[in-house]
């Protein structure tokens, strides 16, 4: 489980950030401009297309899709997961409620945001607590949209062709909204608020929160 949170704290931390910028797609810049100029191509491809990008640009793709790309592809997500006895019976239901749950609204306007995070955080209680799912198998179903294969081979190709850095020209950005991001160490961490920049999204259920603390 470790590795899959170290992994999602880095991802955080450096790529999956709009700079509070709606049209900023990565604060890559040639990223940025790539994800500009193919969005459109992306927004009618299939699945497969977008999961087999390098990871930097899937993630900026994934910040500019459309609401209906967006549940198009968690609804494939779900699909996946059906078909991978990764869940109980009783937990895929459940999860199936959430799927079922979401609208393009959820992810275009405020108040769609609004009441996606009084459901998402319901929902993702009770799938913790009523039906025993643990962290690793949260993140997997809720926190990416791609396989768990496809996860581990996308992320782990990133993270040893990339150096991550910090200093003057690389702004302190928020990376975690709760406690679960900071597991990047035998000791863990905690979420500490504040001392950062926010980031409008990137952390949450279907990466649909901002990112308001900074892992410690």
């Amino acid at each position: 489980m470790k590795k899959f949170l170290v992994y999602l704290s880095l991802i955080y931390m450096t790529l999956f950030i709009s700079c509070q910028k709606q049209e900023i797609l990565s604060c890559d810049p040639e990223i940025n401009e790539w994800a500009i100029n193919n969005l459109s191509y992306y927004e009618n491809a299939l699945r497969d297309e977008i999961v087999t990008l390098p990871f930097p640009k899937q993630l900026a793709i994934y910040v500019g899709l459309s609401g209906e790309k967006k549940v198009s592809l968690w609804k494939d997500k779900f699909d996946i997961v059906a078909s991978e006895d990764m869940l109980t019976k009783n937990q895929l239901i459940h999860y199936k409620k959430f799927i079922d749950f979401i609208e393009p609204k959820h992810f275009e306007t405020s108040q769609g945001k609004v009441e996606f995070d009084e459901f998402a955080s319901a929902w993702e209680e009770e799938m913790k607590t009523i039906y025993s799912c643990n962290d690793e198998t949260l993140f997997l179903i809720a926190y990416t949209w791609m396989s768990k294969e496809e996860f581990n081979l996308s992320v782990a190709e990133y993270l040893t062709k990339s150096d991550i850095q910090t200093g003057p020209n690389n702004p302190v950005v928020c990376n975690c909204i709760y406690s679960l991001y900071c597991m990047t160490s035998i000791e863990g961490g905690t979420c500490q608020k504040g001392g950062c920049k926010q980031v409008d999204q990137g952390c949450g259920l279907m990466g649909n929160s901002s990112c308001n603390g900074r892992c410690e």
